[in-house]
């Protein structure tokens, strides 16, 4: 599983939440920023794209980091299902309100399994949030 480290105090699965620290790092952003400057020139563009990735894969970023990170939609505009999961609130229990997201993995296997409240849907969108944390 994916932790950062203000996630791992709280058990929590890591799946880009409001309080999760930021995705980038400063120089990153710098790089990101330049390679889309429409005033960089094309060597600029080249290297700071591949800067960029090689500084993402040395922190073991994955694609899905950064496409749940962005909100990312699917081309008609809706929200991916794992986005529409990790987004849902929890309707009941202690954690009533908190996104499904930024829930400990012990609590969403415990609801999962063991609690008679969920329904169907909401045990559907635990599994795709715990099988993406897995990854």
């Amino acid at each position: 599983m994916n932790y950062d480290g203000n996630n791992l105090k709280r058990g929590c699965v890591v799946v880009e939440c409001s309080y999760a620290g930021p995705l980038f790092t400063e120089t990153e952003e710098k790089l990101f920023r330049l390679g889309l400057d429409r005033a960089a020139q094309p060597g600029e563009v080249h290297n700071s794209a591949v800067k960029l990735f090689e500084s993402l894969r040395r922190r073991s970023v994955k694609a899905e980091d950064i496409i749940a990170a962005s909100g990312a939609t699917t081309r008609s505009g809706e929200l991916t299902a794992f986005e529409k999961a990790k987004r849902r609130k929890m309707p009941f229990g202690r954690n009533v309100g908190r996104e499904l997201g930024c829930l400990p993995a012990s609590y969403l296997k415990w609801v999962l399994y063991k609690s008679d409240y969920a329904s169907f849907e909401l045990k559907e969108q635990i599994r795709i949030v715990l099988a993406a944390a897995e990854q």
